[in-house]
């Protein structure tokens, strides 16, 4: 089987349902339940977002996504991104999500507003600072 072949056939099989959840999923998901519950959001309002940016996702459905029972496509990591009005990279971020609640609660205060995200969203664009900040809290 030519490489091309197996590439397809290996797709195939992972798109088939049933097919556990990856790690950048499980990733997106745990930053997506952390991210809402430190504005204060419920499901609801997040399925509202979502529909606001044009990418319905309904409570159900997102229950399902922060319980890492749904995968997350790219279509619906840029509107999970867009709806909280953060960089995808945010939601795709190793960080752990507990200390970047305390970062941003620390940093801006609770909640978030639209010039505190984009001050975030500076700080996200240095990964590297962010990581030896968390790197020296594991100390």
């Amino acid at each position: 089987m030519s490489n091309d072949a197996t590439m397809v056939a290996n797709m195939k099989q992972e798109r088939q349902r049933g097919n556990d959840i990856g790690a950048t999923t499980r990733r997106v998901a745990d930053n997506v339940r952390a991210l809402r519950r430190h504005r204060g959001m419920t499901l609801d309002d997040l399925a509202l977002g979502l529909e606001m940016v044009g990418w319905p996702i309904g409570k159900p459905a997102l229950s399902k996504l922060e319980n890492h029972k749904r995968r997350i496509d790219v279509d619906d990591l840029a509107s999970l991104a867009a709806a909280f009005s953060v960089p995808p990279s945010r939601l795709l971020s190793e960080y752990r999500s507990e200390v970047l609640g305390l970062l941003e609660a620390e940093i801006v205060g609770s909640p978030v507003g639209e010039s505190e995200i984009r001050r975030l969203d500076r700080l996200y664009e240095l990964p590297e600072q962010l990581q030896a900040l968390l790197d020296s809290l594991d100390d």
